[in-house]
């Protein structure tokens, strides 16, 4: 009777080397494995996360961006995942990410050496790919005024705005800025999020041979 039960519910509870597995799914919709030692009277329980499903482009936060006639737009949609190293949120309302990609794929010659702002340092050797998320705060710069009215996306909060040396993941339209300032590739009109928070800032800078920075001034740099 025993066999035939484990037969009808085979994902119910496994025994593996006097360990207890189980399937756990949590609330938000991610899978994970959990561990259980039943020898123990705390019954310490580790668990090994599933992969996300990979972040869906959303149109909502490339509608509102300004200016689009500066872009050369390479495709409407990418992915990829990196390391920030500079946070700023600009007059224009928009979140800016500069971050260490985990490939240079998307990458041009104006990113090497991409600026971070007066008295702040380059990124590494390679440079930074740059991702703005539109309509994270009040918009103040003149030509860009009204461009988030009636903004259907996501406002994050502060909890939700990453930190040098956290790990994300993005996706949006990957674009060329034609600004003769500028002339580097970006993801514009993207969307974020954590994956993997900085344990230690000073490891991080360690790598970078650098100092990340976070700024919450409104630098109007239209971009």
């Amino acid at each position: 009777m025993a066999k035939e039960n484990a037969m009808r519910h085979p994902l119910t509870l496994l025994i593996v080397a006097g360990v207890a597995v189980g399937i756990v799914i949590a609330c938000s919709g991610s899978s994970s494995i959990s561990f259980t030692n039943p020898t123990s009277s705390t019954s310490p329980t580790a668990t090994i996360p599933i992969p996300l499903p990979p972040l869906e482009c959303d149109t909502r936060y490339w509608d509102p961006v300004h200016h689009k006639e500066r872009f050369k737009i390479y495709s409407m949609c990418e992915r990829e995942s990196g390391t920030v190293f500079f946070v700023q949120i600009n007059a224009d309302g928009d979140l800016t990410i500069h971050v260490l990609p985990d490939s240079n794929r998307l990458m041009g010659p104006g990113n090497i050496g991409l600026d971070n702002g007066k008295d702040n340092p380059p990124c590494g050797p390679n440079g930074c790919l740059m991702l703005e998320i539109p309509c994270q705060t009040t918009v103040t710069e003149s030509d860009a005024l009204g461009t988030c009215v009636g903004f259907k996306g996501i406002v994050l909060t502060a909890d939700q705005i990453p930190q040098p040396g956290d790990k994300i993941d993005f996706a949006g339209p990957h674009v060329l800025d034609g600004n003769p300032d500028h002339m580097w590739d970006e993801i514009h009109g993207g969307v974020m999020r954590i994956t993997k928070r900085l344990i230690g800032a000073s490891s991080f800078r360690g790598i970078l041979r650098g100092a990340p920075h976070f700024s919450l001034t409104n630098e109007d740099d239209d971009r």
